[in-house]
């Protein structure tokens, strides 16, 4: 099955997260919460249909994933991911301050730029030797 060869899932529903962490373990998250999925049945069509609240008409599958989010946040997985982004936000935040500029060195800028230019040109050759043959066709 597909959603088996995947490694990692981060499920959202109305924008937040209701699980992160490996696919094989997503049976067993849910099964913790009380929605066991049944036998013979594709996880990724289960899962879809138990967050997924667009189509209801009633107000249960949305208590259902209020119940859901609030699950994941408590959960001891979240609050370590949680702190470890903190933790990488921090590390990323300090070392970037520790070498940035408060504004680009306006003479650096215009050999910045020629500087691109030419590699997007380089990577690019097709398309702008089709431009030089159409300008020289038109004259």
């Amino acid at each position: 099955m597909t959603f088996e060869l995947f490694d990692k899932l981060l499920l959202l529903s109305r924008g937040k997260a209701t699980y992160n962490g490996r696919v094989a373990d997503v049976r067993e998250y849910f099964a913790s919460l009380g929605y066991e999925m049944p036998l013979y049945t594709n996880p990724a069509e289960y899962i879809i249909q138990l967050v997924n609240t667009d189509f209801s008409t009633d107000d249960k599958p949305k208590e259902l994933l209020a119940d859901l989010h609030a699950s994941w946040t408590q959960s001891a997985h979240a609050v370590a991911i949680t702190a470890e982004i903190k933790h990488y936000k921090t590390y990323t935040t300090t070392l970037a301050t520790a070498f940035t500029h408060d504004t680009a060195n306006p003479y650096l800028l215009p050999f910045t730029l020629m500087h691109r230019s030419f590699i997007k040109s380089y990577r690019d050759l097709v398309a702008y030797g089709i431009r030089i043959a159409m300008y020289m066709g038109r004259t």
